[in-house]
């Protein structure tokens, strides 16, 4: 038994063949699956976002440094 803190009464505690059966509709249940998927593409899309931008910003550098640098040896 359990005691609901609310109000002090006890509570049953759910039995092994409620979690079955909760178990059971959620494996049919769909609904959130969509949800999953563009979540899951959403953070694809973010760590390849993030990779080009590090790799890119390395190139950028290099780049401004060679421009820099050139400007520089100007008279």
């Amino acid at each position: 038994m359990m005691q609901n803190a609310m109000d002090g009464t006890r509570l049953e505690e759910p039995s092994r063949t409620c979690w079955r059966e909760l178990a059971r509709s959620l494996g049919r249940d769909r609904r959130g699956q969509d949800l999953a998927e563009y979540g899951m593409l959403a953070a694809l899309i973010a760590v390849v976002a993030i990779v080009a931008v590090s790799a890119l910003g390395s190139a950028l550098a290099a780049l401004w440094s060679t421009i820099t640098s050139a400007f520089a040896a100007l008279p």
